[in-house]
């Protein structure tokens, strides 16, 4: 992801408006919605994220949602594809990141299936999303 954002900082802002999810996994919901729905609005995203309960955000930490919306949106569209997942830095311990990239995956097959609620779905197609 090509930001300034931190994810510490964000972190903090998910855990101190009581969030349903962190942010890697937030990340991969945001991912996988933005991949099927480029139209998608903030709002939509941030139901999800505090289990259809938005709270009242403060102007800090409501930035910090809309940049991290945002430039997800802007690397998913970029010509030259300059996507990452959202992760811990690399100071962090291996065990750290690696959890977080568990909760990112999960994040995103959460987001299809969310998305596949009352859609036709093959066998396999639900199968994966079981698992």
């Amino acid at each position: 992801m090509n930001t300034l954002l931190d994810y510490q900082e964000l972190a903090a802002a998910y855990a101190s408006n009581a969030a349903a999810m962190d942010v890697a996994k937030s990340h991969g919901v945001l991912s996988c919605m933005l991949c099927v729905n480029s139209r998608l609005q903030l709002d939509d995203w941030l139901t999800e994220v505090f289990e259809h309960k938005l709270p009242a955000l403060d102007a800090h930490d409501r930035d910090l949602f809309v940049a991290l919306f945002e430039q997800t949106r802007a690397d998913l569209e970029a010509f030259e594809f300059g996507f990452a997942l959202f992760l811990p830095n690399d100071d962090m311990d291996l065990s750290v990141r690696a959890e977080a990239l568990s909760r990112w995956c999960q994040g995103f097959l959460y987001g299809m299936g969310s998305l596949a609620e009352g859609a036709a779905c093959s066998e396999e197609c639900q199968e994966v999303l079981r698992d």
